[in-house]
């Protein structure tokens, strides 16, 4: 419904008088006067209620504007007075990556440690001989368990920041007895095989871990035996509950753990 005056405009109410439909303008102004324009005999229609934002409404989005433009101006005139004094930085540093293995601090035995266990992953390996520093090192190498089969001499390269191997040979052709000096036939005795190769707590979880081919989680030794040829192992996501029980058992001819069981963690009163 339309107001009677003004075509264009949804009628708000009546006329108390008269009864006929008035937008908020003409209806306000009856009210006033106890009767539409052509109650009262007016020669003219009130005009139309304003539309559009008031007066108010422009002043506060004038503020607001006023603010924006104010911060944006304080911020450049900030990154401008630090790049003045060369305190911007356009890109982040370049940092180089130490390849893996390596240790860029330095000689030393856990660089040593660290190549050792990437230039020869799954194999046995032990320091048969060094110089003070750590800087000339010569290594055994074989298959766990087992003889030595090879030897390795590496410098460390200060350029490079890791170990390069500047000579090696096979046992039979001689180990070198000093670093740099004569070769000879010595093999060290199989209780000197690092530990890493023989049941124990962490190997328990290394392979249980990788049984359940989820190397990124966390493992828990619930249950052992005394000399870890048994295990019982519990794996599941970090800082989360237990997922998986991997039961494993130590294989002496394979020198590894045997996964004999996996099955769905059960929590107490749980279905």
């Amino acid at each position: 419904m339309k107001c009677f005056y003004h075509p264009t405009l949804d009628a708000a109410g009546y006329c108390p008088s008269c009864g006929r439909p008035l937008c908020q303008g003409c209806l306000n102004a009856a009210r006033a006067a106890g009767g539409c324009a052509e109650c009262l005999g007016a020669s003219a229609a009130p005009p139309a209620a304003r539309s559009g934002p008031s007066i108010g409404a422009i002043a506060a989005i004038g503020c607001l504007v006023i603010l924006l433009l104010t911060a944006l101006l304080g911020v450049g005139g900030y990154i401008y007075y630090l790049r003045a004094r060369g305190e911007v930085i356009t890109q982040p540093p370049v940092v180089e990556e130490v390849p893996t293995g390596t240790q860029a601090a330095g000689p030393s035995e856990g660089a040593v440690s660290d190549w050792a266990d990437a230039e020869y992953a799954g194999y046995a390996w032990q320091v048969s001989d060094r110089n003070e520093d750590w800087t000339d090192v010569t290594i055994l190498v074989g298959p766990p368990q087992s003889e030595w089969m090879g030897w390795v001499r590496v410098n460390w390269s200060s350029g490079a920041g890791r170990y390069e191997i500047v000579d090696q040979g096979d046992i039979e052709m001689g180990v070198p007895e000093e670093t740099g000096g004569p070769p000879s036939t010595s093999s060290p005795p199989p209780e000197e095989i690092p530990e890493i190769y023989r049941p124990g707590e962490e190997v328990a979880k290394e392979a249980a871990l990788g049984t359940v081919e989820q190397p990124d989680w966390v493992a828990k030794v619930a249950e052992h035996s005394g000399d870890y040829t048994s295990a019982t192992v519990w794996v599941g996501p970090p800082q989360s509950e237990w997922v998986w029980v991997v039961r494993l058992r130590w294989d002496p001819t394979n020198t590894c753990y045997v996964a004999d069981d996996v099955s769905a963690f059960e929590y107490p009163g749980v279905d």
